[in-house]
């Protein structure tokens, strides 16, 4: 199993780290947790979850943010 969690924050960054993961998903179960970040897929995989996570104004523009969870699909699906 492979997790990811926030790795959207930054377009190059989602650009190498999203098809690997993808193709990860060929034969391991990958999770990405994502809190709404601008560089996230349209269509990132299945929602598992969502989750209100509480955060700091110091680093966010609200005191929480909704986290989703998702399971990556390969793409062969």
């Amino acid at each position: 199993m492979i997790i990811a969690g926030d790795i959207c924050y930054e377009s190059a960054m989602a650009a190498t780290i999203m098809p690997w993961l993808r193709g990860l998903a060929k034969c391991k179960i990958v999770l990405l947790a994502d809190p709404g970040r601008r560089y996230r897929p349209a269509d990132p995989g299945e929602i598992l979850a969502r989750f209100e996570v509480p955060t700091s104004l110091e680093l966010e523009d609200s005191t929480t943010r909704q986290v989703c969870l998702y399971a990556i699909s390969s793409g062969l699906d």
